[in-house]
């Protein structure tokens, strides 16, 4: 086929390579064998482990696949309000391939198209058959091998999150090792294992240890070792672990929604039976402490280091801790109308807007990560900003602005470049 008549989009890039990796696996070209392949193969049944290379090749693209397909069935239902006979699902893909490929009108798209079509009813006759196995699946967001692992470690998840009702009496050792054991599960699957610590750096958990607990942490890092430690923390931590979590808290929604797809509210979140400190997780992640009221009020600009939110917290503690009710003081909502009423955001002036980029003197050794972006808080005197990560460790310096406003703290986000030696600023959304 001439160049102006491949189809171009990913789609057909990736039902492409299957058929190409399944050729290569069996030797064969036949369609109507082929054909028979994608109406009977079960990506989640194989295990990886006995597979050769291009076998996982081959299985995880089909995996990839059946995750859109599965997306397409989903919400098409969900609109319809009921499930999709087979020539109504027919008719579907065939409107989705038409939409997609409009502008392709060759061999090769008839083929593919064949193909697209194919695994898309047998997914829902032979692969996974239930309804609400297909809804599950959707809401983890995942493939479905790795959406499949996800239900099952949800099951053994239940018992450890329902230890966290206690979390808001438990003292910092005991919180520590409740946040490690959720994270140690979750790494079970495979889709969120943690990786290994650097050459140097000690065990994930001392890592750990350090961001929520630097007070009762040891080891520690040296200054030449902040920045390695922070992108640890950063790939396995905020950003592996919390998608997992994420995974995980859908599977709940779902189960407390009964599969019906819908958003929930913090009012709602009770009626998914987990803890409020499941919540809040992320939170503590995100800011480098065991306290949720604490990181509230740093993600709030309430306050910019970790010992100030914890002093402002205390008040929290003393009038919610012991109210007798036997109701969660980690109530989102709660906690949210409390800071509102305690600590209201001024209005800022209008007239005035925010540099969208100031020059700031690097106070930390950036070497080894010179093309990382890095959160930063302000903080001020009468004529300098000083710029620290959410853990309190100061990163920057910098000239204050003459148009300067303490709003800004509340209302904008800053991110220290330090390739530019620059502290940029966006609003806060």
């Amino acid at each position: 086929a001439s160049a102006e008549n491949k189809p171009s989009s990913a789609l057909a890039a990736l039902l492409t390579y299957i058929a190409q990796k399944w050729m290569e696996l069996t030797g064969s070209k036949s369609r109507q064998e082929f054909l028979k392949w994608l109406e009977q193969t079960a990506p989640a049944e194989i295990s990886m482990e006995r597979q050769t290379e291009p076998e996982r090749d081959a299985t995880q693209a089909l995996d990839s696949l059946d995750s859109l397909l599965l997306s397409i069935q989903v919400e098409t239902e969900t609109v319809k309000g009921a499930e999709l006979s087979s020539d109504e699902l027919e008719e579907h893909l065939q409107k989705v391939w038409q939409h997609t490929y409009a502008h392709f009108a060759s061999n090769a798209e008839q083929r593919l198209d064949q193909f697209f079509i194919q695994r898309g009813l047998s997914l829902r006759k032979n692969i996974y058959p239930q309804a609400s196995e297909r809804k599950r699946l959707y809401r983890t967001s995942l493939p479905p091998r790795a959406g499949l692992e996800v239900i099952r470690l949800y099951e053994e998840a239940q018992p450890l999150f329902s230890t966290g009702h206690d979390y808001f009496w438990w003292n910092p050792d005991e919180r520590f090792n409740f946040v490690r054991d959720v994270i140690q599960l979750i790494s079970k699957c495979s889709k969120f294992q943690l990786g290994a610590p650097q050459r140097g750096q000690p065990t994930w958990d001392k890592i750990l240890k350090w961001w929520l607990d630097p007070d009762n942490a040891k080891p520690t890092p040296s200054d030449a070792q902040v920045s390695g430690w922070f992108n640890y923390i950063s790939q396995n931590f905020l950003y592996r672990f919390n998608w997992g979590l994420g995974c995980l808290t859908a599977v709940a929604i779902n189960e407390a929604h009964d599969g019906e797809l819908k958003s929930t509210t913090l009012e709602d979140w009770p009626s998914t039976g987990l803890p409020w400190i499941i919540f809040w997780i992320k939170e503590l992640i995100v800011w480098g402490t065991l306290d949720p009221i604490t990181s509230y009020l740093i993600s709030k600009g309430k306050a910019f280091t970790r010992k100030e939110a914890g002093q402002m917290a205390l008040d929290y503690y003393r009038r919610y801790g012991a109210d007798g009710t036997g109701a969660d003081p980690l109530n989102a909502s709660q906690i949210r109308d409390w800071v509102e009423s305690e600590f209201p955001t001024p209005t800022a002036s209008p007239a005035l807007g925010l540099f969208k980029s100031i020059r700031v003197d690097l106070l930390r050794d950036f070497s080894k990560h010179p093309n990382s972006e890095w959160r930063v808080l302000p903080t001020t005197d009468e004529s300098h900003i000083h710029w620290y990560d959410p853990a309190g460790f100061k990163l920057a310096t910098s000239q204050k602005p003459s148009d300067w406003q303490d709003s800004y703290k509340s209302s904008h986000d800053f991110f220290l470049l330090p390739s530019r030696k620059i502290v940029r600023s966006e609003k806060y959304l």
